[in-house]
């Protein structure tokens, strides 16, 4: 079975194909264009690398949300602008439904929260940088991205890891997360 699955619930977006169990090839955007102009020239550069054709496709698989209404939308409608001339099924997939899944079988899924902090953390720092009147140099800000995501994936591990040895980077990322806010509520004497 040849499936092509595409996730385009956030502002970043993914598509893959499997044969069977195997993963034959995999795309990811995380830039600042809608998807609407990135979605198909993604799923066309995975295609051509991995040289299958839509029309051999069995199963087109989209995120059917929750997420962004728009980029939903966009998502389903390439999805079924791809699957349309060959007649070939479409599988809309719950995101949550699938997270759930990842986690009964004990595969690591990193959340987006924890996935994402990089750009916000490059965004902080630029923001830093400007309030400061200080440029630093490309390695100084690598090397400040690179202990922000260092913290951010030990207080997932620290917070996420279960009694069998199991990653749950969702429960990691939210308890962290919680502990990061409750911890500047109470620095700031509002609890």
């Amino acid at each position: 079975m040849l499936l092509f699955a595409l996730e385009c619930s956030a502002a970043a977006a993914s598509a893959a194909l499997y044969r069977d169990d195997r993963l034959l090839g995999e795309e990811f955007l995380n830039i600042p264009q809608t998807h609407s102009v990135t979605l198909l020239p993604m799923a066309q550069s995975l295609f051509e690398r991995t040289g299958i054709a839509p029309a051999g496709i069995d199963y087109y698989a989209v995120s059917r949300g929750p997420g962004s209404f728009t980029g939903l939308r966009i998502g389903i409608a390439a999805v079924k602008g791809l699957a349309f001339p060959a007649n070939t099924p479409c599988i809309g997939v719950s995101t949550p439904e699938a997270i759930a899944l990842f986690q009964e079988n004990r595969l690591l899924y990193s959340p987006g929260k924890a996935s994402n902090a990089g750009g916000v953390a490059t965004s902080g720092l630029e923001m830093t940088q400007n309030s400061i009147r200080q440029k630093w140099t490309s390695e100084e800000v690598d090397e400040q991205l690179h202990r922000i995501m260092s913290d951010i994936h030990e207080a997932c591990l620290r917070y996420g890891t279960e009694e069998d040895g199991y990653i749950n980077y969702v429960k990691g990322a939210n308890i962290a997360g919680f502990i990061k806010v409750a911890n500047a509520m109470v620095a700031q004497g509002l609890v």
